[in-house]
């Protein structure tokens, strides 16, 4: 499994319906965060940006989070390969396999980090983060070769 060196990106996808106590755990050990900066990320408004589509493949699936990680053969606008995309309820998850190939089309939202945030993350743990995204899944096609 490839480690992320978050220290070198100035972007994160924050899922807002996890604990982000949790989901900063699971990105750097030991890492809490003050409800301060918890409640802003959380309670970020997150803006249309633009409908993405993008080919790659299923690195995992989440049924209970309705959810999916995909990896990207191409960077995202924000440098990223590797994003979370939240499937509707009217597709179900069970459909993808990992490993299979995929053309994507989503929805992305982003917001901006407050300075005060901002200088806290970078301050406290060296993470350089401007902006949080969210991706919602529109539609898929598997590609067959």
């Amino acid at each position: 499994m490839e480690v992320l060196q978050l220290e070198k990106t100035s972007h994160l996808m924050i899922n807002p319906y996890l604990n982000l106590n949790t989901s900063f755990s699971a990105i750097i050990p030991n890492m809490s965060i003050p409800d301060w900066v918890a409640t802003e990320i959380k309670d970020a408004s997150l803006d249309y940006v633009d409908d993405w589509q993008y080919s790659g493949y299923v690195l995992s699936t989440n049924k209970k989070e309705s959810s999916l990680d995909a990896q990207f053969y191409d960077a995202l606008p924000d440098g990223r390969h590797i994003a979370t995309l939240e499937v509707p309820e009217s597709i179900k998850t069970d459909s993808f396999t990992n490993g299979d190939e995929y053309i994507f089309s989503f929805k992305a939202y982003k917001s901006s980090l407050s300075e005060k945030v901002i200088k806290y993350l970078n301050d406290e743990y060296s993470l350089s983060m401007k902006e949080i995204y969210r991706f919602e899944l529109i539609s898929s096609e598997r590609i067959v070769d």
